[in-house]
């Protein structure tokens, strides 16, 4: 299940977070959570600023082959700097666990952290951490008008049919698409009542 776009506004309402920034990235780069919890202060920052991209290695990877670079685009980099404000050195994970030396918070911990905050936000307990993936696929699909080549590139998938999956119909669009596709028919057929000779 995707976010939607009112869901997302929310979540940018939301105050500094370890888990807004998370939600964010995943939404704005379409990395796995996985990967994002791969992340290191030293991949997203130079030291003074945050990079314009982000590269998560090959080893972070599913496939475990091929290396993935992302733009950060302008609207992320403030919520990641704020984020780096509590962290002191640069191979610190971005998304550290409280708990421990230097480690990433677990897939099992976003999960809950990602459905604890969408909870307070009412947003649907569908929402899991792959979600975010999914909305990047969906906001991509439109931004590029309907190009699902290039939401297979921005996703890195080998096969197009993986990137079909992604673009699932958004629960009651159908539903909405035929009552539109009914009304415009139904407006369609008075007018050639209305004008007999139109179809002579």
């Amino acid at each position: 299940m995707c976010f939607s776009n009112s869901e997302i506004q929310r979540i940018q309402n939301l105050p500094s977070s370890r888990t807004k920034t998370l939600l964010l990235c995943g939404i704005m780069t379409g990395f796995r959570i996985s990967e994002l919890l791969s992340w290191r202060i030293s991949d997203i920052s130079d030291g003074i600023s945050i990079k314009e991209k982000v590269t998560v290695a090959a080893i972070h990877m599913k496939n475990k082959k091929t290396p993935r670079t992302v733009i950060l685009i302008p609207a992320i980099r403030p919520i990641l700097a704020t984020l780096l404000q509590t962290h002191t050195d640069v191979s610190q994970f971005v998304f550290r666990s409280r708990e421990g030396n230097n480690q990433s918070i677990s897939l099992d911990t976003a999960n809950r952290n990602i459905k604890t905050v969408c909870a307070k936000e009412g947003i649907s307990n569908r929402i899991g951490t792959h979600s975010m993936r999914k909305t990047y696929a969906r906001l991509l699909y439109h931004a590029s008008g309907n190009d699902i080549i290039a939401v297979r590139e921005g996703l890195g998938h080998q096969d197009v049919r993986t990137t079909q999956k992604y673009l699932e119909v958004e629960e009651g669009r159908v539903d909405a698409l035929m009552n539109v596709m009914w009304c415009a028919s139904n407006e369609i057929e008075q007018e050639r009542i209305r004008s007999p000779s139109a179809s002579q």
